[in-house]
């Protein structure tokens, strides 16, 4: 468990003060000699939790990144690695992201030249991969390689006469090289009416969801202009962020503070009863044998730490929904645990699963953005990481407690976000369901609205989690897109689990629920 959140089980509170960290202790609450010697040795790391990321991550150490003007290859992040690896080794690839735009009698001339300007602003869009010298890197052009054309299709000849949703899934299917590139496509399907619906797609080693509403952002704002408007100019691109991401991880700080956190992880996996059998590096290679060729003896041992399997497991997704009144709920429910609706949707999820498997214990995986510099926040590509919270269910805790301490927790862990579960994995040598059984994302999109709430199963996906959940919260509602390992839980576990968790936050909507001891939830 992190200090910060040991600290808040305990009732310390900690403030800054003249950019020094402080804590005040209740005068009830005796504090055991331990725990004020850990805090007075973390205080560096607790001041930079409070003090934001920026301190944490060395901001001024990034915008010192710059490189030579006839530079076009760089250095890539993890994701993007992981991305070009599974392409070397299987082909084209087809691991996207996709969004779409109405225009209503839209100008096909301005619609081109409008892309063509968003392709110049934003080098995400002009990143290819190439191999140099046995180095996987990323290439920026100049321009952009094969600038896509946009496509025109009548709405009758699309996957179910134009049904968005239908679309939508052939979008996700398109399958790029990553090599040649490029690796954006747009299809304008054309309605009797006149109207346009634009289906940007992307594959998601240049994009991610924020960077979808950044090209949507763009292209709208150069359309409607007439590409006229100035936007403004970007500081930096995705390349310096690879390269800052690199340097950071190499710090002493970072190298020091992520040793004590693999071994917090490792207590964790101590503390379960099985003793795991089953070894990642003997199942990587063990996939890696059955493609055809050489790929084993070509890409292991670049495989290792990078990815944690080749073919996922075969799965399912099931969506549901938070519906508004409930949302309005979980909302307050948060302002009562002093937490904020990510954290507290998060906690509420790991309560569950520790009520319903009866666990002392859960590690919980988190996405997390990892724009972490203001200057970051416009610029596209892939930014995420993932963190692992290692929950504890201490029976004397409150319900409040429980959910305030895993905040605290899940902010303290969130400093790794850096150090891909890819790596702890490999150093650990045990597979990811069994590292990280529950593995949750929460998006936001509250500037939409999603209109249909019917609940519905989809059939033939693949997932590399046994059971993780995207809560994506949207104006009205949460939609909740749940993948599973169809090998472990099958359709009626998965809506039994999803009406549990609404059960439960409708539950502890009742503050007076939230002062009862988590040894009544066993």
């Amino acid at each position: 468990m992190g200090v910060i959140a040991k600290a808040t089980r305990a009732g310390i509170r900690f403030f800054l003060e003249d950019d020094k960290v402080k804590f005040g202790v209740p005068k009830d609450v005796a504090v055991n000699k331990a725990l004020l010697e850990e805090i007075r040795a973390y205080r560096d790391e607790i001041r930079a939790i409070l003090a934001g990321d920026a301190v944490w991550f060395e901001e001024a150490t990034f915008r010192g990144t710059s490189f030579p003007d006839d530079q076009d290859t760089f250095d890539v992040t993890i994701q993007q690695r992981k991305a070009y690896l599974k392409f070397l080794l299987l082909g084209d690839s087809s691991f996207n992201v996709s969004f779409n735009i109405k225009i209503e009698n839209p100008d096909r001339e301005l619609l081109e030249e409008s892309l063509n300007a968003l392709i110049d602003r934003h080098e995400s869009l002009r990143t290819t991969f190439i191999t140099l010298g046995g180095k996987l890197q990323q290439r920026v052009h100049r321009s952009a390689p094969a600038i896509p054309q946009i496509r025109y299709v009548h709405a009758a000849d699309t996957a179910g006469g134009g049904d968005l949703r239908k679309i939508y899934l052939e979008c996700m299917a398109i399958r790029f090289n990553l090599e040649k590139g490029p690796l954006l496509d747009v299809m304008a399907v054309v309605y009797p009416d006149g109207s346009n619906v634009l289906f940007f797609t992307a594959h998601h080693a240049i994009s991610d969801d924020i960077s979808s509403r950044i090209f949507e952002s763009d292209f709208t704002r150069l359309y409607h202009s007439k590409c006229r408007e100035t936007l403004p100019a970007l500081k930096l691109q995705y390349k310096e962020y690879a390269s800052w991401v690199t340097t950071f991880a190499a710090t002493e700080k970072f190298k020091s503070a992520k040793r004590l956190y693999l071994d917090k992880i490792k207590a964790s996996l101590s503390m379960e009863n099985a003793v795991v059998q089953r070894s990642y590096r003997k199942e990587l290679k063990t996939e890696m044998e059955s493609i055809p060729g050489n790929a084993a003896a070509l890409y292991y041992e670049e495989a290792l730490g990078t990815m944690a399997n080749i073919n996922p497991k075969p799965g399912s997704s099931y969506i549901s929904f938070m519906q508004k009144a409930l949302l309005e709920k979980a909302r307050k429910l948060a302002v009562s645990c002093d937490s904020s609706l990510f954290m507290t949707l998060m906690a509420v999820f790991g309560l569950l699963f520790i009520r319903q498997h009866r666990r002392k214990m859960l590690r919980m995986g988190i996405t997390f953005n990892t724009r972490v510099f203001e200057d970051l926040t416009k610029v596209t590509g892939w930014f995420t990481g993932d963190a692992i919270a290692c929950l504890e269910a201490d029976e004397d805790l409150s319900i409040y407690q429980f959910i305030r301490s895993s905040t605290m927790l899940m902010l303290d862990v969130s400093r790794f976000r850096f150090y891909p579960y890819e790596q702890i994995i490999h150093e650990l040598d045990v597979p990811l369901d069994v590292l990280i059984p529950l593995q949750l994302n929460l998006i936001h999109k509250t500037d939409m609205e999603y209109n249909d709430l019917t609940p519905v199963h989809m059939e033939a996906t693949y997932n590399h989690y046994d059971f993780k959940c995207n809560l994506i919260e949207f104006g009205n509602c949460v939609l909740m897109k749940t993948d599973y390992n169809r090998n472990t839980h099958s359709k009626e576990d998965i809506e039994q689990v999803m009406e549990a968790y609404l059960s439960l936050i409708e539950l502890l909507s009742d503050k007076d629920v939230l002062s009862t001891k988590l040894a009544v939830c066993y």
